[in-house]
C-alpha cells in the first residue's frame, strides 16, 4: 500500500520495521515511528495534513522513490536473477553476484536488531504466558523444565548470532516464527 500511495504522491506515516526504509525515508517522503507510538504517528499525520508545502515536498519525493519499483525495473531484476541462475558458475559465485545486486541492505543495524529482538521478545512472553497458564494446573517440575527450555533457547540464540551474524540469525528466526504462526 505504501507504493500505491507513493504513486499518487501521498507521503506515508508508518511503523519502523525492517525493510520499510527502502520505501519510506524518514523526513524525505514520509515518517517512521516506533512500534505502538500512536502519539508520534498522529502528530506526523496532523503535521502533513496541516502543512501544504510539507505535504507537496514529501509527496513529490514519494513519487520519485517509488520509481525504482516500477515494472521495468522489477522485470530487469527478474531477468538478472534468471540469467545468473542459468550461468555455468559455482554456487558461491552466483550467491555473491545475486547478493551484491538483489539483496536487502540494512540501513541501521542497531534499529534492525532492536525491532527484531523486540518482536521476538513479545512472542516469547506470549508463549511463556500461555505455557504458564497451562502449567498452573500441572506439577511444578514442568515449570522448571520450561525455564530450562527458555535458557537453552537463549544460549542457542547468542551462539547463532556469534557464529552466523545478526542478519543471518534474524533471517532464520523470522522464517521459524513465520512457519509457526501460519
Amino acid at each position: 500500500m505504501i507504493n500505491e500511495a507513493a504513486c499518487f504522491g501521498l507521503p506515508s506515516v508508518c511503523n519502523s520495521i525492517p525493510g520499510i526504509e527502502e520505501l519510506v525515508v524518514h523526513g524525505e517522503n514520509g515518517y517512521l515511528t516506533e512500534q505502538d507510538d500512536i502519539k508520534s504517528m498522529a502528530d506526523y499525520i496532523i503535521n502533513i495534513l496541516s502543512n501544504r508545502k510539507l505535504r507537496e515536498r514529501l509527496g513529490g519525493n514519494a513519487k520519485k522513490m517509488v520509481a525504482k519499483f516500477d515494472a521495468a525495473e522489477i522485470g530487469n531484476k527478474w531477468k538478472y536473477l534468471i540469467k545468473t541462475l542459468l550461468e555455468n558458475e559455482s554456487d558461491n559465485s552466483r550467491r555473491t553476484k545475486l547478493k551484491k545486486r538483489l539483496s536487502y541492505k540494512v540501513a541501521d543495524y542497531k534499529n534492525f536488531s532492536k525491532i527484531i529482538f523486540g518482536e521476538l521478545n513479545s512472542i516469547t512472553i506470549k508463549y511463556l504466558e500461555e505455557k504458564t497458564k497451562l502449567s498452573k494446573h500441572k506439577h511444578i517440575t514442568e515449570d522448571v523444565n520450561l525455564l530450562h527450555v527458555v535458557k537453552y533457547s537463549f544460549i542457542r540464540l547468542i551462539r547463532s548470532v556469534r557464529t552466523k551474524g545478526l542478519i543471518k540469525t534474524s533471517e532464520i528466526l523470522v522464517k521459524k516464527i513465520y512457519r509457526k504462526l501460519r
